[in-house]
């Protein structure tokens, strides 16, 4: 059979060759998440109620680690009312690092390509990668801990899938709680409409978490806009001093 004839092929044969074709198109042609994300107005007249992102549950955290983090937000809580702030990561501009930087409240830029996503984070300029070309993450002992982690995804018929180890500390998981080594995040990108897209992390700590904590933030999309130029350093005045403690210049030399 000639394709030049198909015009006098048997239906059977030219509606299997259509399925096929219609297949290999959808699985080439995932759902485009290109664009320019901001966090939905969370009160006030622009508000809506379907786009309000649900509270963030409180971590299931392992007794230790909830012993430990309650006395550093204490500590922390203390120092504030004493006038004399703990320096943070975030003051002395270090990334957010994830999942952190999914709570941002200012816009995020999604790149997509066959190959890989790009999400660049005005916050900080922060660029994170995310690979479709790679099935698994490196071994164990050519793994490098980074501020994002290691990030491979894939499509599950609408829905962006992406799988995070490597994560390395001081960065934190949602509402500041820490972390271990064998912190795995999980997370679904799918367009609950055409101009917002639902984000659900799971994340699974077997050093900290009791079980799954999951978080589902919601972002919509921005026609027109452009990231902003955000330079941490630049104009910088805070750091940390010898004993942790945040110091402010109030003039330049």
């Amino acid at each position: 059979m000639k394709w030049a004839d198909r015009a006098s092929w048997p239906w059977p044969v030219l509606a299997t060759i259509a399925a096929l074709m219609v297949s290999q198109t959808a699985a080439a042609a995932p759902v485009d998440l290109t664009g320019v994300w901001l966090r939905p107005p969370q009160k006030g007249d622009n508000a809506r109620p379907d786009r309000i992102n649900s509270p963030i549950p409180k971590p299931p955290l392992q007794p230790q680690a909830a012993a430990e983090y309650a006395a550093t937000r204490a500590k922390r809580q203390a120092a504030e009312a004493a006038g004399t702030p703990i320096a943070t990561e975030k003051a002395v501009c270090l990334p957010d690092g994830m999942p952190a930087v999914l709570g941002t409240t200012l816009p995020l830029q999604i790149v997509q390509t066959p190959d890989e996503i790009l999400m660049v984070f005005e916050v900080n300029t922060q660029v994170r990668h995310i690979y479709l070309n790679a099935t698994s993450h490196p071994a164990d002992e050519d793994l490098e801990f980074t501020f994002f982690g290691d990030s491979i995804g894939r499509w599950e018929a609408d829905t962006l899938v992406v799988d995070t180890v490597g994560v390395r500390k001081p960065t934190l998981l949602f509402e500041g709680a820490p972390h271990g080594d064998r912190l795995r995040i999980s997370e679904r990108y799918r367009l609950r409409e055409p101009d917002l897209l639902e984000v659900t992390v799971t994340l699974t700590d077997p050093d900290v978490l009791d079980g799954p904590w999951t978080v589902t933030r919601l972002f919509a999309k921005q026609s027109g806009m452009r990231l902003r130029e955000y330079i941490c350093l630049e104009n910088q005045r805070t750091y940390a001093d010898d004993k942790g403690q945040l110091g402010t210049i109030l003039k330049s030399n």
